[in-house]
């Protein structure tokens, strides 16, 4: 798209003064917000609780990026990403929940994934932003390498994400239009489906936030698990990022050697001591 066309959309964003309007981020905003080479992805499975506050101060010495229920812990990081619940219950939770943390994530980037773009007070309270995002339709691993390149290379005028399973690939998609190097996923466990809130519940509770029921019906993940996920499991697209050849794809570990995920992803070398995680299943 030609410069001036690019400064006129962006005027008519601005301007834009809908009820409640929730503006799209942007790159620029991204990379502004980009402090170093390696992100921390922090997700809700309960080895999060073995973390030290060596390990803690270890991932707050870089950029970091909690999501969803991600909340209901202390730790504020640098960005946080958010899936609207579909069910009214459910989201009136979330709403609680999102609110209580106004003033605790002020200087983090909170942005909340959605193909279209909402109306919700709640999300102009905390200063949200919208990151456009789509399904990637692919209908087996050698339908998603193929596209994945098509989608890494394209340019919006403001970024998309795309993803195939789970907020974790939609989190690399979102690594690859920033520039981060390494990935370091974290409480992203997905052998058992034990989360941080529910192991720490009255502590969680205490600071006023609200626990939501678990839509987890067995005792693994469901997007690591065949019997129910019909499309692409996590494992599977993980392979295919690797396998698809992306110039921007950063080096990707994990963090504890206890997550479903690990050999697949190498471990990562923290420098301080780790303590020992007995894997659940």
């Amino acid at each position: 798209m030609p410069p001036i066309l690019k400064k006129v959309a962006a005027k008519v964003i601005r301007r834009v003064q809908w009820p409640f309007y929730t503006p799209p981020v942007t790159r620029k905003l991204l990379r502004a917000r980009k402090q170093s080479d390696t992100l921390f992805i922090l997700g809700s499975g309960s080895s999060i609780c073995t973390y030290s506050a060596a390990m803690w101060n270890h991932i707050r010495s870089h950029d970091s990026v909690g999501f969803n229920f991600w909340l209901l812990h202390a730790f504020a990081p640098d960005f946080y990403i958010g899936e609207l619940p579909v069910q009214d219950d459910r989201r009136e939770i979330y709403f609680h929940n999102l609110l209580r943390v106004k003033e605790s994530y002020s200087s983090c980037l909170m942005m909340f994934k959605t193909s279209f773009i909402p109306y919700y007070k709640e999300l102009s309270e905390v200063k949200g932003r919208i990151a456009l995002s789509k399904w990637i339709d692919a209908d087996s691993t050698d339908d998603l390498q193929q596209k994945l390149p098509q989608l890494v290379n394209r340019r919006h005028l403001l970024p998309k994400f795309y993803h195939q399973t789970a907020t974790v690939d939609w989190l690399i998609f979102f690594s690859m239009i920033i520039g981060y190097k390494k990935l370091v996923l974290c409480g992203v466990d997905l052998n058992h489906t034990e989360y941080f809130f529910e192991k720490q519940r009255n502590e969680v509770e205490s600071r006023g936030f609200i626990i939501p029921q678990s839509i987890q019906t067995k005792k693994i993940h469901r997007t690591i698990d065949a019997t129910q996920n019909k499309g692409l499991l996590l494992t599977e697209v993980l392979d295919v990022y690797h396998r698809a050849g992306l110039k921007k794809l950063p080096k990707i570990y994990i963090a504890l050697d206890s997550s479903a995920l690990h050999p697949q992803l190498p471990l990562y070398d923290w420098p301080v001591t780790v303590p020992q995680v007995k894997a659940l299943s």
